[in-house]
């Protein structure tokens, strides 16, 4: 594996946070081309990569990067590049009056912890250098997110998902729950959530963890084309699954929150069955389709005691005939039979009905 170090000369993000990188690099300041995730890298940027060179068929030498990362630059041409790309107001006059008046690193600190020192250059207004103050700090933040997507364990192309997703509440949402990511991110399931909630330090019996352990179960269940799993052996799976310190008990109290939030539901067997347990999409589907059931049965009883009413009767018909003319009178017709006690229920039961 290479590494190169150089300053961003262009980036153009392609798909899913794919791009490639103009990298100018070396003393001879060569250019580069680089492709990886350029994940908060920005023109002007100085940044380190590793990867090795590959030649594409089409597009020719290229340098494939398995990992990105900003650096803060070194040198003051770079500094001044980096300022020019990322913080407003700041022309190259100015940029270059403060990295003579705060050499490396001394000017980050100001940028950081002092920006109301810029005020001092000639054109900053004490306005502006809030406004720059406030738009480094951003920058920062975008830094500090990136680092500790890496920290946690995501790879380039994870935390690019991460921050396509979320965007600046990334890092909060993680902290609160990092199993939303199984739930809300794509390439994620409870594994490899469970990797990333395992590297931020989270408990192993975390409420968390056991929720997400039982959903996971409950959905791999329905993709083997279960709709339900007897409560029983979902507990002792997800007991199985998650290991100590997490014990069957405490997957019974997390259970119950997993049902309050509304991911699955719990339905009592007949003929002393144990409990089911359904994701809640498919409860819903199996209460529809009972629902459908029964007003089909309704519809075929309804039908049926209309056929047998009119294959019984006859209508009873007289005529009379007068001198200056005749009519035909038909009596009215009978009211069909009603259904039978008990009939429509044992057709729901024949059916197998429900709900």
């Amino acid at each position: 594996m290479e590494t190169l170090r150089g300053q961003v000369d262009h980036v153009r993000v392609i798909r899913e946070g794919w791009g490639t990188i103009a990298l100018l690099h070396g003393s001879a300041r060569e250019l580069a081309k680089v492709t990886g995730h350029p994940l908060g890298v920005e023109v002007g940027d100085t940044i380190q990569v590793e990867g090795e060179w590959t030649t594409h068929p089409r597009y020719g030498r290229q340098f494939r990067a398995s990992s990105i990362r900003t650096i803060a630059p070194s040198d003051a041409s770079g500094a001044i590049e980096w300022i020019l790309s990322r913080l407003p107001g700041v022309g190259r006059k100015r940029a270059t009056e403060m990295l003579e008046r705060w050499p490396i690193p001394e000017v980050w600190e100001v940028l950081d912890e002092r920006p109301h020192e810029l005020a001092c250059i000639d054109g900053i207004t004490s306005k502006r250098a809030t406004d720059i103050g406030r738009r480094y700090a951003e920058v920062r933040g975008e830094r500090d997110r990136i680092v500790a997507l890496r920290g946690w364990g995501l790879t380039d192309r994870q935390a690019a998902r991460v921050v396509e997703k979320w965007g600046d509440d990334a890092l909060e949402k993680l902290r609160a729950n990092p199993y939303l990511l199984g739930e809300e991110v794509y390439g994620f399931g409870f594994q490899r959530s469970d990797v990333v909630a395992r590297k931020m330090g989270l408990p192993a019996d975390h409420p968390s963890r056991i929720q997400a352990g039982i959903v996971h179960l409950l959905r791999e269940a329905k993709a083997q084309g279960h709709t339900y799993v007897p409560a029983g052996k979902l507990i002792a799976m997800t007991a199985r699954m998650l290991g100590p310190p997490v014990d069957e008990g405490a997957v019974v109290r997390e259970g119950r929150a997993v049902i309050t939030a509304g991911k699955m539901a719990q339905r009592e067997a007949r003929g002393g069955e144990a409990t089911h347990i359904y994701p809640t999409e498919l409860e819903e589907a199996e209460a529809s389709v009972a629902a459908s059931i029964r007003r089909l049965a309704r519809s075929v009883l309804e039908r049926g005691r209309a056929e047998r009413f009119a294959s019984s009767s006859t209508p009873a018909t007289s005529t009379r005939t007068s001198r200056s003319s005749s009519s035909t009178r038909t009596s009215s017709p009978a009211t069909p039979p009603a259904a039978q006690p008990g009939e429509f229920d044992s057709l729901l039961e024949a059916l197998g009905g429900a709900a």
